[in-house]
Parts: structure tokens; sequence; C-alpha cells
């Protein structure tokens, strides 16, 4: 694939590549659609957490995608790009439970914090229960943008690098509480600065310095409204 044609679907066919080719530069996606389908899934985490709700399970099978080229290939007409959301089972409805206040779930009995692993957030999973006397609290404000973030990595590499290199060769492990700097995979010099940096920001392992899901969608607004991007040579 050097576009995507006309599609509808989740995430993975975007990028199901010859079974022998394992370059992950440049992404199938162009720049412009890129932006576009991270601005669609933030808009839909936004509206979430507006209203009191955490997907716990974003991933690239539970993005579907509607993709219709544009009418014309006249430089004005737009493809229209229908993002949604699926499957909401491992949902936090924080609107439910008195004990959920900004977000902040208590943590007393082990029991499933989410969906996806590899797309938790690693305060999410690095919590440990706590007691009745000392309860421990998940906070989950931030953990739907750091899937989105680690959804956008996969993006840009084709699906064919993890964010961080620190799972083991069988995929069978994930290792959050090594996911620093240290170990992130950090897009090729061809990837245009402000997607590199926006991506980074929402992976950040650091809680308090990854930006909110609101934080990231502004700043997708501005590089669509921005000067055209596109990707450069690895």
């Amino acid at each position: 694939l050097n576009r995507p044609s006309k599609k509808k679907g989740a995430f993975p066919s975007f990028f199901r590549r010859d079974s022998t080719e394992r370059s992950s530069w440049p992404p199938v996606l162009p720049a412009s659609l890129y932006v576009v389908l991270l601005q669609r899934v933030l808009r839909a985490l936004v509206h979430l957490l507006r209203h009191g709700i955490v997907h716990r399970d974003l991933k690239a099978d539970n993005v579907l995608i509607t993709y219709q080229p544009a009418a014309r290939n006249d430089g004005v007409s737009q493809p229209t790009v229908l993002v949604k959301l699926a499957d909401f089972g491992h949902a936090l409805d924080t609107n439910t439970q008195r004990s959920i206040v900004d977000f902040k779930m208590p943590y007393i009995i082990e029991s499933p914090k989410g969906g996806a692993p590899a797309y938790l957030a690693p305060e999410v999973m690095a919590a440990e229960p706590g007691t009745f006397r000392n309860p421990v609290f998940i906070d989950y404000s931030k953990n739907d943008v750091f899937a989105a973030g680690m959804l956008a990595h996969y993006m840009l590499t084709n699906g064919v690098e993890d964010a961080f290199a620190t799972r083991d060769p069988e995929y069978t492990a994930v290792h959050h509480p090594h996911y620093s700097a240290a170990t992130y995979n950090h897009p090729p010099r061809g990837c245009p600065p402000p997607i590199a940096d926006l991506v980074w920001a929402m992976v950040n392992p650091s809680f308090e310095h990854r930006i909110t899901a609101e934080e990231a969608l502004a700043r997708v607004d501005a590089l669509i409204e921005g000067p055209s991007l596109d990707w450069g040579p690895s």
C-alpha cells in the first residue's frame, strides 16, 4: 500500500503490508490523514472524559474507521473520515460510583484495571492494592491519552515497532516500570517535529509531564490548521 483506498474497518486494515516488507518508514497514511485520524480519536476521548467516562481499552482493534476518498482530485475536495470507538466492556463510568472522584478509583482488592496491558498507562499498571484503612487510588485521568499516544506511535511505524523497546521477543510480557525516555523508540528523522513531540508528550511515562487529552486535541487542531506537513526521508 502506498496510500489507503476506500476502507471500512479497524486500524489494522490500513497497515497490512506485504509480509516480506519490514520497513516502518514512511507511514502508509499521508501525514494529513494521520493527524485527522488522531484528531477524531482524541475528540471521542475528550467527549467521554467530559461525561465522566474512561474507555480503558483503546487499541487498534477498537477504533473503527470509515474512509471515503475525496470525490475529486482538485486540491479542494476533502476525504470523509468517520471514526468510532468500539468495545466499552472495560469502560469506567465514574458517574455511577461515588467512591471515584476526579477519575481516582480506590484500589483495594486486586481486579482487572482495564483491557490491553500495553495500552494502559504506567501509573495504572504499577498500582498495587491498598487496604480499607490505607486505600490506594488509581488515577485514570490520563490513561486514555496515553493509549491514544501508543496508537499514534503504532500508526507512525505501520504497526512494526512498539513505542517502548521493553517487550520480550514473544510479545508475551509488557514491562511498564521500564518505560522511559531511554527505552522510547523515537520516530525517524523524517517525522515532522510537531508530530514527534506530540506523540512523546502523550506517551510520556511520567504522569506529571504527560499532557491531557484536551491538551493533545488542541495541539492536533493547531497542526491541522497550520502549514501542511509531510513525511521526510528516514
